[in-house]
């Protein structure tokens, strides 16, 4: 959501930076035009010097940077995406090594899951749990699960407790507490013991836990100390009684693959004891970052597309020229091509952070081969290189300040900022050459076909 709502924001910032452009910047051109002279020098960059090799020599630069450019595609096909956010923390952070600490202590993640059941009534929510408890307990044996804490460690399903009542009254005579007192009583003496009544208050427990009335319900001891403790896995909401089971996992779920193995694992586990996922619903932090990475993974996906088919649109309308349309997306394929190798090579991964700069990768590169289709579309005599470097002034100049902007970023002590800066400096500046190298030698090779 942060970066939908991040996304908004920069169209809406470049719909007022476009009205800007076209109607103060062309006023101020022109009082500044009235009242300047003879306007000052800048800085060329040295681009005559180079697209005039480039254009001596279109085919040996072409093959040359096709030939880069398939050996960084190699390269890039191996780009990963690293979705564990423990790489984005600082990792010298204080907190997070104390966190550290105590997980090493305690056992298990330091993060839960939750299990909520839902039934009609407190007896059927609690027979429910029950089956939930074994089930979950066969996959804390098994590894998968740290711990389980559930009410039901405290309070059997009542189709248990009713049998157990049943076995005590039909063995009145093992489970006599009179008997069970004198007894005891008799066994102190023998083994030279006195009673002093220290033990009164537990065979006075153990006497009112072998008389039960009936079957004992979470809900008679609301109105007690246990109160609380009970509300926190069992309440009622909505005229249905919901059950929360706390599940620790052996390991923390930091990445997709690890949930998605571990919801897998807990579903599995709880089909095999006949527990469909009408029963049950699976909640908590992991699991709820899990699900919000696979939105945020589609959402770009889409996004990106949308873009790509935007884009495609309006420099088609634009140009009316299947070959023009290519020719301005040659910086941005070759720039995204050379930019996942040079990533593998550099050992950056895209992540959750830096693949917010990818949509600003597609405009500056995008841009930077319409400004220069254009040079080409208008400029094909003689004096083709000089207009190609006036032109190649701005996209070097826009360049160098995003990648100023940017790139300071690289700089901070936030892995996730960092990565940011990393992806922008290798997207934009791959972009740049190629707009500066392959895009000439294409017009050179054009050129030339054209003339012949």
């Amino acid at each position: 959501h942060r970066l939908i709502r991040r996304q908004r924001q920069m169209c809406i910032r470049d719909s007022f930076c476009m009205l800007a452009m076209l109607l103060v910047l062309p006023v101020l051109l022109v009082l500044v035009s009235k009242r300047s002279g003879k306007p000052g020098a800048l800085a060329g960059f040295g681009l005559e010097i180079l697209l005039g090799a480039v254009g001596r020599r279109p085919g040996m630069v072409l093959f040359a940077g096709l030939g880069c450019l398939v050996f960084l595609g190699i390269f890039g096909t191996k780009v990963r995406f690293d979705d564990n956010l423990r790489h984005f923390r600082p990792p010298a952070d204080e907190v997070f090594l104390r966190q550290d600490r105590v997980k090493a202590w305690l056992g298990g993640s330091t993060g839960k899951v939750l299990l909520v059941a839902e039934g009609r009534s407190e007896a059927e929510v609690l027979s429910v749990g029950a089956h939930i408890r074994r089930a979950l307990e066969t996959a804390r044996r098994e590894g998968l699960l740290a711990r389980v804490d559930s009410i039901n460690r405290f309070f059997q399903a009542p189709e248990i407790q009713a049998k157990n009542l049943l076995y005590l009254q039909s063995h009145r005579e093992i489970f006599d507490p009179v008997r069970i007192r004198a007894a005891f009583t008799r066994a102190l003496r023998e083994q030279g013991f006195r009673d002093e009544g220290l033990y009164d208050p537990y065979l006075d427990a153990l006497a009112r836990g072998l008389t039960p009335h009936g079957v004992i319900l979470p809900s008679s001891l609301k109105k007690t100390s246990a109160g609380p403790f009970i509300d926190r896995f069992l309440y009622e909401k909505g005229g249905s009684f919901r059950l929360v089971c706390y599940l620790t996992p052996s390991r923390d779920l930091w990445t997709l693959d690890q949930t998605k193995r571990f919801r897998k694992g807990i579903v599995g586990r709880l089909e095999s004891h006949g527990i469909g996922p009408k029963d049950y619903h699976l909640t908590g932090a992991g699991l709820l970052t899990a699900d919000l990475k696979a939105l945020l993974l589609r959402s770009l996906r889409s996004s990106l597309w949308l873009a790509f088919l935007s884009i495609t649109l309006v420099l088609f309308l634009y140009y009316r020229s299947l070959k023009l349309l290519c020719l301005s997306a040659v910086p941005l394929a070759a720039g995204l091509v050379a930019a996942a190798g040079i990533m593998v090579l550099a050992g950056v991964d895209f992540n959750f952070f830096n693949l917010v700069v990818i949509p600003m990768i597609v405009g500056i590169g995008i841009d930077d081969g319409v400004h220069l289709a254009n040079t080409y579309r208008f400029h094909k005599g003689p004096g083709a290189t000089v207009a190609l470097a006036l032109t190649g002034r701005a996209v070097v100049l826009t360049s160098l300040t995003t990648l100023v902007g940017f790139g300071s970023i690289s700089l901070s002590h936030y892995p996730g900022l960092r990565s940011m800066g990393y992806v922008a400096l290798i997207g934009i500046s791959a972009c740049l050459l190629s707009s500066l190298l392959l895009l000439p030698a294409l017009f050179g090779l054009l050129k030339g076909r054209e003339k012949g």
